[in-house]
């Protein structure tokens, strides 16, 4: 099996790894890098930090691959919604249906999410426009349904 280690560090490089070790979020990741760089194998470098040998392979590959801005790059999907469709959602909010042409009175937030899924066949769900809605300050509340005595 052949032996898999980081490409050779450049003396700014290094410098620069052993000031990120103080970062606790992404200490793990620069001990991978420099424990390779020092000669230890994948399997022990593995073994030291308690990961599994696959994990310290795609971090030597991403470092060997785009440097120390590995460390920072940001996981997970990219935010669909952006300020100018979170605003459309706000304005639509703050109207009443029937401006729409809707024949109920109130919005709640599934009826939103359906009419925003058939109008602008946005795929977003009711909890995700909750979550907008309070970012700038409003609340649904459960519509209550009353019942009148006609006694």
């Amino acid at each position: 099996m052949k032996l898999f280690f980081v490409r050779k560090l450049s003396r700014k490089e290094k410098d620069e790894l052993y000031y990120l070790l103080e970062n606790k979020e992404i200490k793990d990741k620069v001990l991978i890098i420099l424990l390779s760089y020092e000669g230890c194998e994948v399997r022990e470098i593995a073994r030291r930090l308690n990961i599994h040998p696959e994990t310290v392979r795609r971090w030597i590959r991403k470092f060997n691959k785009e440097g120390l801005k590995c460390f920072f790059k940001k996981a997970g999907r990219k935010r669909k919604i952006n300020s100018r469709i979170e605003k459309k959602i706000l304005n639509i909010t703050i109207k009443k249906p029937y401006k729409f042409n809707l024949n109920f009175s109130s919005w709640s937030l599934r009826k939103l999410e359906y009419y925003l899924n058939k109008k602008f066949g946005l795929k977003i769900s009711h909890n995700q426009i909750r979550k907008i809605l309070l970012k700038y300050g409003l609340k649904f509340r459960k519509a209550r349904d009353e019942i009148i005595s006609r006694n």
